[in-house]
């Protein structure tokens, strides 16, 4: 395996959905999508795209572990 793969398999491994998100967190995916277009919960970023309807989502996982708070932390 070279570096690019090892990489993007990493990232993959790591990478925290909108849909795992609302599992861990109980909530809804809507709710996640909301509450991060509305600056409610820090936990990422979401853009929307200049001339769509449509926003792009990124958990970023050390923020996400903050919010659930250290108990939660062995889950992932």
């Amino acid at each position: 395996m070279n570096y690019k793969e090892y990489v993007e398999k990493r990232n993959k491994e790591n990478k925290i959905t909108i849909k795992k998100a609302s599992e861990l967190m109980g909530k809804s995916q809507s709710f996640v999508r909301i509450a991060m277009q509305r600056n409610l919960i820090n936990i990422g970023v979401c853009l929307k795209k200049e001339g769509s309807k449509r926003y792009d989502y990124y958990i970023n996982p050390k923020l996400f572990y903050e919010y659930l708070g250290e108990n939660k932390k062995n889950i992932f």
